[in-house]
């Protein structure tokens, strides 16, 4: 089910000699729905806040992602902010429009648009307890 596992990974992004961003990345294994954040450094105030983000902005509740081939193509800024703009269009790319082979070629909104909502898990059958109510006149 979508949701199920979700991988997380950081990457150092080296845009200009001496800055070293962390380029965090989540991915669900199911669903292949990505979020992408940057930050100047890898701390828990930083994983708690991309944590914050992944429960925004995944479809269905909660990385091993293609980091490099993204972080690769985004534009030189020391800046988290002007990165966290190019990672979010790159989101909506990912998530919205380009289609994926592993989802018969659909794109991971068609593919969870497409999901059938979990139901209640099945209740387990008790056999006999009729039979023991009865025995003991505890049926009306």
């Amino acid at each position: 089910m979508p949701g199920d596992l979700v991988e997380l990974d950081t990457l150092d992004v080296r845009p200009l000699p001496g800055i070293v961003l962390k380029h965090f990345t989540a991915r669900d294994v199911v669903s292949r729905w990505d979020v992408l954040e940057a930050h100047r450094r890898a701390t828990s105030t930083a994983a708690a806040a991309f944590l914050d983000q992944i429960e925004k902005q995944c479809p269905s509740p909660s990385g091993h992602a293609r980091s490099t081939a993204v972080a690769s193509s985004l534009p030189l800024s020391k800046e988290p902010v002007k990165l966290n703009r190019a990672l979010q269009k790159w989101e909506a790319t990912y998530n919205q429009l380009r289609p994926h082979q592993a989802l018969g070629h659909l794109t991971p909104s068609q593919s969870l648009a497409a999901q059938p909502l979990p139901g209640p898990p099945p209740m387990p059958e008790i056999t006999g307890v009729r039979h023991r109510l009865n025995e003991y006149n505890l049926l009306p």
